[in-house]
């Protein structure tokens, strides 16, 4: 029987995985914004109105949007030189 330590696995299934999880993320903000715009729409406001109306929520979602963006760029500069995990 081999010992489970000293397994080594490619990086590329992990990468993979932390990317999927960011697009998920990334794609959840922005449902409520298609949400909004609908409304929008359906108010027939103009987009002026649009973005004083809703100017929090959109300043949240830029701010997340960020945040998540700039962790998942980290993320792929931590392990460009990782080449196996255990």
């Amino acid at each position: 029987m081999t010992d489970r330590t000293s397994l080594r696995f490619s990086t590329e299934r992990f990468k993979a995985f932390a990317d999927a999880v960011v697009a998920i993320a990334m794609t959840l903000l922005i449902l409520p914004l298609l949400e909004a715009v609908s409304d929008a729409g359906t108010k027939g406001l103009a987009t002026g109105e649009f973005f004083a109306e809703n100017g929090g929520q959109l300043f949240s979602f830029a701010l997340s949007f960020l945040l998540i963006a700039n962790f998942w760029m980290e993320h792929h500069r931590q392990y460009t030189e990782v080449t196996a995990i255990t």
